[in-house]
């Protein structure tokens, strides 16, 4: 299945999303705002990204643009 990574600056929202996709079969990664999710996207081969749009540090429109920079 898909490895996907999960950015959302509240947690409950990630733990309760993490565990629907994961009870689906997929191999979940979290991060709490844009600069840990550009630093869990690092080095794995991330296939799908759901991101928050409200988040401190980076907003998810900005993690969006920067992802699609780095794997068209």
């Amino acid at each position: 299945m898909a490895k996907i990574l999960i950015v959302d600056d509240d947690e409950a929202d990630r733990i309760v999303l993490g565990s629907i996709l994961e009870r689906a079969g997929h191999e979940t990664f979290f991060a709490k705002d844009g600069e840990e999710a550009l630093r869990e996207y690092g080095g794995r081969a991330i296939e799908v990204a759901l991101t928050d749009l409200q988040m401190p540090k980076v907003h998810g429109l900005e993690l969006i643009t920067v992802l699609r920079d780095l794997s068209p």
